[in-house]
């Protein structure tokens, strides 16, 4: 009979806190970007030269660092994987790319400014 009790509270719990969670989501503001809402950026160096400068200086940087820490970077700011995702994806642990990444951030940070 105890069994039978545990259970049935276990299945309340879980559906109040499904419940609970659903009625939180449902108040949280919900804001989706449209296509037409987001700029989207040229590729032709002539209509906005400043930016393609800047933008071929970042990819030099990040060209020029090491395998390793440039991996870390793209998987993490570029494709915007979680730090478990990008060390499944590139076969390492989880714990290593955020020191890759800051490393690499530093880097690219430093041939920026210099």
């Amino acid at each position: 009979m105890r069994r039978e009790d545990d259970l049935a509270y276990l299945y309340r719990t879980l559906r109040n806190t499904y419940f609970n969670a659903r009625r939180t989501a449902s108040r949280r503001p919900r804001v989706a970007a449209q296509l037409d809402d987001v700029p989207t950026a040229s590729l032709r160096g002539d209509v906005q030269p400043e930016q393609a400068a800047e933008t071929n200086l970042v990819l030099d940087a990040i060209a020029a660092l090491p395998e390793p820490m440039r991996e870390a970077l793209v998987a993490v700011d570029v494709l915007g994987l979680s730090y478990a995702e990008a060390g499944k994806a590139l076969g390492v642990h989880e714990n290593t790319i955020p020191s890759r990444l800051a490393r690499a951030r530093l880097r690219v940070a430093e041939a920026l400014q210099g």
